[in-house]
C-alpha cells in the first residue's frame, strides 16, 4: 500500500476491510500520536486516499470498535472531540460526521449494532465511574440513552449480545459479589437461563470473616472529586487510631477503584493484622470522566499522581480514626 510518510515517523496501527474485499481501511499515527489518518488503500493497485483526520493537542487512543453501517456506506468513529468519548458516524467518503450519542458521559465499548431496529448497544457510566452498566441508543442519533441493566445491582455488567439484540449472555458482580452468569433477553432485562450463581463461593464468602471494601467519594476542591476504597479492620473501632497503608497505580494504563469482583488477599490480610487499606484513583486514571480528567496527565506522568495522591492523603490524615504517624504506601 502507497500509504504517504515515511515510517519511521509514522504507525500503522490498524488495517482491516473497509467492507469489501476491494479496499482496506488503514488508521495512521504520527510518532507524537496526536493525528489519526484514516485512509481507504486499493487492494489491486496498492493506491490510497485520505477520508478522515483527526487531530488533538495531547494524545490519540486508536479506535478498536470501528463497525460498517448501511451496507458499507458509514461506519462507526468513537472520538472524545466534544470533551467526551462518545460514537459518531462517519460516511463512507468522510464528508458528513453525524453524533450517534451525546452528553456527559462516556463510551466505554461499543457491543452490538441492531441496524434492523435502529439501536446501538454500549457499555457506559453516567456519573459511576467505578460502576458499567448496558445501554442502548438508536443509532440515527435521536431520543435519550436507555439503560438496560437492573437498576437494583449495583457494580459491574458485562454482555455478549445476539446479532439481532434480543438476547445476551449476562455477566455482573461487584466487590462483594462474584460473577453470577446467566441468559437475559433484551430490551426487558429478564433472566430466562442462570449459567452460574456461584452459590458455593458465595457459601463459603459468607461464613468466612473476610473485611470488605467500603467506597467513598473524596473531594479535594469543589470541582475535583477522586473515588477511593478502604478495608477496615474486622473489629474497627472509630474512637481509635489506625496506621493506613496507600496501595497506588495511578496512571492511564488502568484504575485500581472498580466495584467488581476480585478477591484482594493481601489487603484483607493486612486489615485482618489492624492496618487500614485505601486506593484512590487521581486524574488521568482509566476511568470514564472525560477528556479533561484523562488528558490532565499529558507530559506530566507521574507529577499529577503524585499531586493528587498527596492532596488525597491529606484530606484523610484529617479523619479521626487515622494515625498521621504511621502512614504507608505501595
Amino acid at each position: 500500500m502507497d500509504v504517504p510518510g515515511n515510517p519511521r515517523d509514522h504507525y500503522l496501527a490498524r488495517m482491516d476491510w473497509a467492507h469489501s474485499s476491494n479496499e482496506v481501511i488503514i488508521q495512521q499515527l504520527n510518532r507524537k500520536q496526536n493525528t489519526n489518518k484514516v485512509y481507504f488503500g486499493d487492494e489491486r493497485t496498492g493506491s490510497t486516499k485520505i477520508i478522515h483526520t483527526e487531530k488533538v493537542d495531547t494524545w490519540l487512543d486508536v479506535y478498536d470498535d470501528l463497525t460498517w453501517l448501511n451496507d458499507g456506506k458509514s461506519f462507526t468513529w468513537r472520538s472524545d472531540q466534544s470533551g467526551w468519548l462518545h460514537l459518531y458516524q462517519v460516511s463512507r467518503d468522510g464528508q458528513e460526521i453525524k453524533p450517534i450519542t451525546q452528553g456527559d458521559f462516556e463510551i466505554v465499548n461499543l457491543l452490538t449494532i441492531e441496524e434492523k431496529g435502529g439501536w446501538i448497544y454500549y457499555i457506559a457510566a453516567p456519573n459511576t465511574p467505578t460502576e458499567r452498566y448496558l445501554f442502548r441508543n438508536k443509532i440515527n442519533g435521536k431520543g435519550e440513552p436507555q439503560r438496560l441493566s437492573p437498576t437494583n445491582k449495583t457494580g459491574h455488567h458485562s454482555y455478549i449480545i445476539s446479532p439481532d439484540g434480543k438476547y445476551a449472555i449476562h455477566t455482573f458482580s461487584n466487590s462483594a459479589t462474584p460473577p453470577q452468569i446467566d441468559v437475559v433477553s433484551l430490551p426487558d432485562h429478564k433472566v430466562l437461563r442462570v449459567l452460574e450463581d456461584n452459590s458455593e463461593l458465595k457459601t463459603k464468602i459468607v461464613n468466612t470473616n473476610i473485611p470488605q471494601k467500603e467506597f467513598f467519594k473524596l473531594d479535594i476542591t469543589d470541582k475535583l472529586t477522586f473515588d477511593g476504597w478502604m478495608i477496615k479492620p474486622l473489629d474497627f473501632d472509630a474512637s481509635k487510631k489506625y496506621p493506613v497503608l496507600f496501595y497506588v497505580y495511578g496512571e492511564p494504563a488502568g484504575s485500581t477503584v472498580q466495584n467488581s469482583y476480585s478477591r484482594d488477599l493481601w489487603h484483607e490480610f493486612l486489615a485482618q493484622q489492624g492496618y487500614i487499606v485505601i486506593s484512590i484513583d487521581n486524574r488521568g486514571t482509566n476511568v470514564p470522566r472525560g477528556q479533561e480528567w484523562r488528558k490532565s496527565v499529558y507530559k506530566k506522568i507521574g507529577i499529577i499522581a503524585t499531586e493528587d495522591q498527596a492532596a488525597a492523603a491529606e484530606k484523610i490524615l484529617e479523619w479521626d480514626f487515622v494515625d498521621p504517624d504511621r502512614i504507608g504506601i505501595w
